[in-house]
């Protein structure tokens, strides 16, 4: 009777042990997925909040990314002519010159935002949902604003070119040569017209990165405990 008694007690004992060494690592199991849960949700979190400010910085007047500054086009069609002088005064190629003519460089704005969807396109810490409307808007937008000073430029800029004839860049240029200063300050005007009414500049294009902040907001609700 006290063996049977003894075997049962043994037997409970091992049963409430293997219930309890169960238990013991479910709860570390589980301790240990929130954690990695915790860490990328964090991880999460800093990505869109840099992305939501990065977005933001193009329409913040104290910032360097703010877009009357980033946006320099008449800067860029000066560069481009300095280039095309060079090349007269050496001696250069007259077709090789009229492509660089053409090939107006690009904008702070242009080059950073083509980073910035080269750097989202693949983020493991960004939704999906997010990245892919971001990346459609940014690739339409930059588009669009490649055609527009296409367009613009065969108004402003390529009638004055002549070849083989040095471009004065600066109003007080001492070269005899055709006075480019006043066409490029208008170039880059009509491109900000341009692009502002086809709603990729100023404010049609603030509306549309705080219609993705609002996306972004409501992603981030889902991680708040409280109601």
């Amino acid at each position: 009777m006290l063996k049977d008694i003894a075997s049962i007690v043994q037997i409970c004992f091992y049963v409430v042990g293997a219930t309890i060494a169960i238990l013991t690592y479910r709860s570390a199991k589980r301790g240990l997925l929130n954690t990695v849960n915790t860490e990328y949700h964090k991880k999460v979190i800093e990505h869109l909040e840099r992305l939501s400010e990065i977005l933001y910085s193009e329409f913040d007047p104290e910032s360097d990314a703010y877009y009357i500054r980033s946006f320099n086009i008449a800067e860029k069609v000066r560069e481009t002519f300095k280039i095309h002088n060079e090349g007269i005064k050496e001696g250069a190629i007259v077709n090789h010159i009229f492509r660089v003519v053409r090939d107006i460089g690009q904008t702070e704005l242009e080059l950073r935002l083509q980073k910035l969807i080269k750097e989202i396109k693949s983020s493991p810490f960004l939704p999906d949902h997010v990245v892919n409307y971001v990346v459609e808007h940014l690739t339409e937008r930059l588009d669009v604003i490649d055609t527009v000073k296409a367009e613009q430029f065969v108004i402003f800029i390529e009638p004055l070119v002549i070849e083989t004839q040095l471009i004065i860049v600066e109003e007080d240029h001492s070269e005899p040569g055709i006075n480019l200063a006043f066409n490029c300050e208008s170039f880059e005007e009509r491109v900000y017209s341009v692009l502002e009414k086809r709603g990729f500049l100023n404010k049609a294009a603030e509306e549309e990165v705080h219609k993705i902040r609002l996306m972004i907001k409501g992603y981030l609700k889902s991680f708040n405990p409280l109601p």
